[in-house]
């Protein structure tokens, strides 16, 4: 049995004694995915193909925190601060940017 998403093979599995396949898969992208499962068939049996019941797999954008300290608090005028931004997610390792902004301007 293979799996598909939108056309592209993301598992195979063999058919267990009852005629099931199960595809575990993680990491699938934020949005919606267009899964298949595609059965080729053998000597004995012609192939079939089936699409997710109920439309496609939706994936939602995983929640994230972001905590913010600061190397000197408080400072003084003159001195060189450090902010640091630790951004968290249950749903993996975040990637891109973090704005740091003063006042709701980015900073320089």
């Amino acid at each position: 049995m293979t799996f598909n998403d939108g056309g592209t093979a993301i598992h195979t599995a063999p058919l267990s004694g009852s005629g099931i396949a199960l595809c575990i898969v993680t990491g699938l992208t934020a949005g919606s995915h267009t899964i298949t499962a595609e059965y080729n068939g053998d000597v004995n049996f012609t192939g079939s193909t089936a699409s997710l019941t109920g439309g496609p797999q939706v994936v939602n954008q995983a929640t994230t925190t972001t905590t913010l300290v600061s190397s000197l608090n408080p400072s003084t005028y003159g001195q060189t601060v450090v902010f640091s931004a630790t951004v968290a997610s249950g749903g993996g390792t975040p990637g891109g940017l973090v704005t740091f902004k003063t006042a709701g301007r980015p900073s320089a």
